[in-house]
């Protein structure tokens, strides 16, 4: 007989390999996607933990993909068990993907983290939106970026998530129009507990505060808005979270044009350059605060809404108050309401012994002599502040300032990596 290749004594070899072992071996190759292909080949003990790595996060970059790992699927039905996290980029023309982009999840029961980009939801068959309730049984967090509803779809979509608990949107936009109306009513008692809402409809977050049957005990709200009528359901969303609430990012940016609201798509009553809107929420309800953040702009230059910062801070009746930190442009400094801020922000300090008071400053054209000169007027400005050593100023110039919205939140599907790895699945690979 023959002696036995070397190959199959490896194999042999890494076959009596604890499950345990392999897996750890595996995973310390998630960033290597070529080197794991290859590690599910070296023998079957290792196609499953090749796979299980390989396969937790998948992004599926337009139709052509869509469709190539639906043959994936059907070939390998038991890949469906490991994918975590998927990613739906629709391609940037309409396609089929606009009517059916969720259809795959049919077959993904298992993922909990939902990223959604780029859809055209406006075309969704009366299928699809039908089959939406057995699309998500175990998804917790949606990212949904460019994406359009039309009629109550976005409700219904909603209320077909029955466990989702942090969703995020940039830049969704709802609007009604004429079409049969499917019934929204949830599957499950979810509760929201993390909420990003920027560039959004303001139907959107007036439908999730007020009229919504979804729960949303926020533990963290992040809010970016440019029209006054987004203020009224921000405060409601702030009410109906209560003391819940650990963690605020409120962004207000109403712009204004020639004495009228730059309306964009929205019908509203327009507001008057001089008559800064009202402001219409409180953080009263807010007792278990730990951190906020104020941005507040008025992008034609009159600074109309800094007016809002004194009040604000004064309504904070919060023991747990870590941070407070006040962005704002450079121009927004001469129509500051120092004596006011200073005396509520000395107020909280004086409370709260653990409490910092960070402002960033935008705009600073020239850092080198501009940053020590903003200091020094806000230090003056906020004497009782600067005199507990617990304030932080923070200067930038124009080119660090492009966005005026925050930060997007953190998503653990992957993009993929310029040198051709990635650590999700791009198909090609998994293949």
């Amino acid at each position: 007989m023959p002696p036995k290749s070397p190959q199959v004594k490896q194999s042999s070899w890494s076959a009596r390999l604890p499950p345990e072992l392999r897996h750890l071996v595996a995973e310390f190759l998630s960033n290597d996607t070529h080197s794991l292909s290859s590690l599910g080949l070296a023998s079957r003990s290792w196609v499953a933990p090749a796979q299980v790595t390989l396969f937790r996060f998948v992004r599926l970059l337009g139709s052509y993909r869509y469709r190539q790992f639906e043959s994936i699927l059907d070939e390998a039905p038991e890949i469906a068990a490991y994918i975590y996290g998927l990613a739906i980029i629709c391609d940037p023309t309409f396609t089929w993907m606009d009517q059916d982009a969720p259809r795959i999840l049919l077959r993904l029961r298992h993922v909990e983290e939902l990223s959604i980009r780029n859809w055209c939801a406006t075309l969704m068959t009366d299928d699809t939106r039908h089959n939406l309730r057995r699309c998500f049984p175990n998804v917790k967090v949606v990212h949904m970026q460019d994406v359009a509803f039309a009629g109550n779809d976005f409700a219904v979509m909603l209320c077909a998530i029955p466990r989702l608990a942090r969703l995020h949107l940039h830049d969704v936009h709802w609007s009604f129009r004429q079409r049969p109306l499917v019934a929204a009513r949830p599957l499950g008692d979810n509760r929201i507990d993390t909420l990003y809402f920027h560039g959004t409809s303001p139907l959107v977050l007036g439908w999730l505060a007020k009229d919504g049957p979804i729960g949303s005990r926020l533990r963290a709200l992040h809010v970016a808005w440019e029209h006054p009528s987004v203020s009224s359901d921000v405060g409601r969303a702030l009410e109906r979270s209560g003391p819940e609430l650990e963690h605020a990012t409120l962004a207000c940016n109403i712009r204004t044009l020639k004495g009228c609201l730059v309306l964009s798509d929205w019908l509203a009553p327009p507001v008057e350059d001089a008559c800064p809107p009202l402001l219409d929420f409180t953080l009263a309800y807010s007792t278990r605060l730990r951190s906020l953040h104020l941005k507040i702009e008025s992008p034609d230059g009159r600074s109309l809404l800094v007016n809002w910062i004194p009040a604000l801070l004064d309504s904070v009746h919060t023991k747990y108050i870590r941070e407070v930190l006040l962005e704002l442009r450079f121009a927004d400094l001469e129509y500051m309401l120092w004596n006011e801020t200073d005396e509520q922000l000395a107020k909280l300090l004086a409370a709260q012994s653990a409490l910092s008071v960070i402002f960033h400053i935008s705009r600073v054209d020239d850092l080198k002599i501009g940053a020590a000169q903003v200091r020094e007027q806000i230090v003056n400005g906020l004497p009782y502040v600067a005199a507990t050593n617990r304030l932080a100023v923070e200067c930038k110039d124009s080119s660090n300032n492009a966005d005026w919205l925050p930060s997007l939140p953190y998503c653990n599907i992957p993009e993929p990596a310029t040198n051709g790895d990635s650590q999700c699945c791009e198909i090609v690979q998994g293949a």
